[in-house]
Order: C-alpha cells, then structure tokens, then sequence
C-alpha cells in the first residue's frame, strides 16, 4: 500500500482526508480495468485516462464521488 499526501483535502462519507492510501492492483481489478498504459513503436508512454481513472475509487477505497473532488496535480500523482 502507498500513502499519498493530497495538496487539497476532500470530503469522503463526511470526513475531511488529506492522505489516500492506495492498495496494489490485483489480477481481477486489471481484467476489469486493463493496463493503464500502453507503449508505442517508439517506446514513448501513452497513458489510457479512462483505465487509469477507473482505478482510482476501488484502489483507494472512496465513492467515486470524493475521486472526483481530487485535484487534478492530485489525480496525476496517483
């Protein structure tokens, strides 16, 4: 698990957090969600947004509706 400080709280079931805790995927979570990136020809990164935003409520334990409180610099360092 990886704690990450957030540079602004949100609000989850009422409660301010300024630290998510993010558990590893597991085999399930990635047969749902799929692979968060993806390499080109040339070896560049592309990052899948939708995969990767996927992740963020069920890895972390929030309702989706407290992800989407998440700044975006936030949103990046997950």
């Amino acid at each position: 698990m990886k704690s990450i400080a957030l540079s602004k709280p949100i609000q989850v079931h009422n409660n301010k957090v300024t630290v998510l805790e993010i558990q590893e995927p597991k085999f399930d979570q990635v047969e749902k969600y799929g692979i968060p990136f993806s390499y080109s020809e040339r070896g560049d990164m592309r990052l899948d947004t939708r995969s990767a935003l996927s992740y963020l409520p069920e890895l972390t334990g929030i309702p989706r509706s407290s992800a989407q409180q998440l700044a975006l610099h936030d949103v990046f360092v997950a």
